[in-house]
């Protein structure tokens, strides 16, 4: 498992309130945008590291590498696959990188931006084109990256994609979740990473996790799945 720490208060606080925090976002775009680009790298870097390692690279199946990321970590893995990421007020949009051994990835209350300032540019175009296998569960009452933005994001996706969303769940870790979110997670990648035709066939199916909050499919998985 690779974990890099990633962040900077000044920049990466996203809880946006009032007119007075989005200011202080917009006029700090600059340096928010470069420290989303860096995530992504950074990820790939770690990955180089641990399948050269001697201590790890034995230990470790290139061919089956898959991403969870919360927040800003399920935007990076965005990015990772090939998103074009928003550098500008007229939300110009650009490729930051793509690495093809991210097989497939899962963002718990992911950021794919603001209403008036969308992660991936305008109306979410950059993720037009892009095919890695994405599962995204939202939070039906997360201001912080609200799900009707996710909700176009993920609508773009070429590849296989799936919105699950977690009704009044608010941005953070919400513990009454805890088995939908790795219910949900595990199934995804399982059938995403490994290519498990079971698990493919029981994403097709699935509605919810019994227990926990009240979880349901808002964009089904369209992923390959055999009769």
């Amino acid at each position: 498992m690779v974990g890099p720490f990633h962040g900077d208060p000044r920049f990466s606080n996203l809880k946006i309130e009032d007119l007075a925090d989005a200011v202080t976002v917009l006029s700090h775009l600059r340096d928010f945008v470069a420290l989303q680009a860096l995530r992504p790298l950074s990820m790939s870097a770690a990955l180089d590291l641990m399948l050269a390692h001697p201590q790890w690279r034995d230990h470790l199946d290139a061919t089956q590498i898959g991403g969870f990321g919360a927040s800003m970590g399920g935007e990076t893995l965005m990015l990772m696959g090939g998103a074009g990421l928003t550098t500008s007020l007229g939300f110009d949009w650009t490729q930051v990188t793509v690495d093809r051994r991210l097989k497939a990835a899962v963002g718990y209350i992911p950021f794919f931006g603001e209403p008036f300032l969308p992660a991936f540019g305008r109306d979410q175009h950059g993720l037009d084109g892009v095919t890695l296998p994405y599962l995204a569960i939202s939070g039906t009452a997360d201001t912080t990256a609200p799900l009707v933005v996710t909700e176009q994001g993920i609508e773009r996706l070429t590849g296989t994609r799936e919105l699950v969303e977690l009704v009044g769940v608010k941005h953070g870790l919400d513990v009454a979740s805890i088995n939908d979110i790795f219910t949900w997670s595990l199934t995804f990648l399982d059938a995403e990473v490994r290519g498990n035709q079971t698990a493919r066939q029981q994403l097709s199916t699935m509605a919810g996790v019994a227990g926990g909050v009240d979880d349901r499919v808002v964009i089904p998985y369209n992923g390959p799945v055999q009769h």
